[in-house]
């Protein structure tokens, strides 16, 4: 399918943590893209681990291995409007829903994040962009819901 695509990527490494101390920072991931000309969807999914000093990393030998994870996936819809007399020029809008989810630490079950958004993208013009968002937050550190609105207007020079 010439449309979709896979993708992945593999981090093996160390990252200085103080002076001539390293600790370990690996990572991995896989996604997928499917991009028509009406659907649009993505997904990924990541997964590392990152040490970290336990207290002060001047004085203490060990290190606390963070484990991560998380994914995130989004599907949209184009919707194609023609105005004016250029034809060939198109408005475009589309609604798309999103999902991301995140784990800090692996090992503590309060750093789980989900958050499901709701967006509206129109382009009125070929350089101008409208953008409205609703997010739903859900952390597992705290009781209520979080809401979120946020709207943007770019332009494109």
């Amino acid at each position: 399918m010439k449309n979709f695509r896979l993708s992945g990527s593999v981090y093996y490494g160390n990252y200085p943590l103080y002076k001539e101390r390293n600790a370990p920072r690996n990572r991995w991931s896989a996604g997928t893209e499917y991009l028509g000309k009406h659907w649009t969807a993505r997904a990924e999914y990541l997964q590392g681990i990152t040490g970290i000093a336990e207290d002060d990393p001047v004085t203490v030998d060990s290190v606390y291995m963070v484990k991560t994870r998380g994914l995130y996936a989004f599907v949209g819809y184009w919707f194609y409007m023609g105005w004016g007399s250029k034809s060939n020029v198109q408005q475009r809008i589309r609604p798309l829903f999103r999902y991301d989810y995140y784990v800090r630490d692996r090992q503590i079950p309060e750093t789980t994040a989900h958050y499901f958004s709701f967006d509206l993208e129109w382009w009125p013009e070929e350089h101008v962009r409208v953008h409205l968002d609703y997010t739903l937050k859900r952390r597992a550190a705290y009781e209520k819901l979080g809401h979120s609105l946020a709207a943007k207007v770019s332009v494109r020079f």
